[in-house]
């Protein structure tokens, strides 16, 4: 009788359980693995997302044909591509906000505060100087903002 044996490794933190793999049996040349996939990235009418491989000792695969993928819509980039790609992205978009009269710097900005005031918010429910360094920041973003609103008027 042949009893199948699956590794105990949870997911990696912030898999897609729904999309995830199961584990694939060893065999004399290849040792257990499975795919593990992120949750989908929000894009509008793209589904990015990206897989390694997890072998059965619970380490992640980093390179040849087992590497780490970013997959956009059914193109697969190695991380670094996506990210040169990401960075293009950007790019061409701040350039068509410019001549559309918009700011892609202060939409940054005001973004980037709201993450550090969420952050903030987070923990002045503990006492520490974590977040009297926060709120410092938050300011220095404010200031920033503000300059940069006017410097636009």
């Amino acid at each position: 009788m042949t009893v199948s044996t699956h590794p105990a490794w949870p997911l990696p933190l912030g898999a897609d359980p729904d999309n995830s793999e199961d584990w694939q049996e060893a065999t004399p040349t290849e040792p257990a693995y499975r795919c593990v996939w992120t949750p989908a990235a929000a894009g509008p009418e793209t589904d990015i997302r990206g897989v390694v491989v997890q072998w059965g000792d619970g380490t992640i695969a980093t390179e040849g044909d087992d590497a780490p993928l970013v997959y956009i819509n059914a193109s697969c980039y190695q991380p670094d591509e996506a990210r040169e790609i990401a960075d293009a992205i950007r790019t061409v978009a701040d350039q068509v906000d410019r001549w559309a009269g918009r700011s892609p710097e202060l939409d940054r900005l005001v973004r980037m505060r709201a993450l550090v005031m969420e952050t903030y918010n987070a923990l002045t429910v503990k006492s520490g100087d974590g977040a009297d360094c926060l709120r410092a920041t938050i300011d220095g973003f404010d200031d920033m903002i503000a300059a940069m609103r006017a410097a636009a008027s």
